[in-house]
């Protein structure tokens, strides 16, 4: 879902946050960190039930974090809005991991 916003990352970190390749680590980090919680979330037995909800719940919150992202112009803000984003990205590769029931 969200590659758009990784693609223009080092011209962000650059033209708005004023920045060099630090900053663009900084702002990678958050969104790696976003996808490693989401990974751990998915895992739950327990979340699998409502998954359903939690999809378009996340993908609301993903969108509405990636236009508040566009107007932010301090770093510890834009890498709070970027976790948030990448914790709710995750939620598009659920649904296209189903695993098999093979249960009896």
């Amino acid at each position: 879902m969200g590659t758009a916003n990784t693609t223009l990352m080092p011209v962000f970190a650059k033209k708005i946050l004023h920045g060099g390749p630090q900053t663009y680590g900084f702002l990678m980090a958050a969104m790696v960190r976003g996808d490693h919680h989401w990974g751990h979330f998915s895992c739950l037995p327990e979340k699998r039930a409502g998954l359903g909800r939690i999809i378009v719940f996340a993908s609301g919150i993903f969108g509405i974090g990636l236009i508040s992202f566009l107007y932010l112009i301090f770093l510890w803000l834009s890498f709070s809005v970027l976790l948030l984003v990448a914790l709710h990205d995750g939620a598009d590769g659920v649904e296209q991991y189903d695993p098999p029931n093979h249960g009896g």
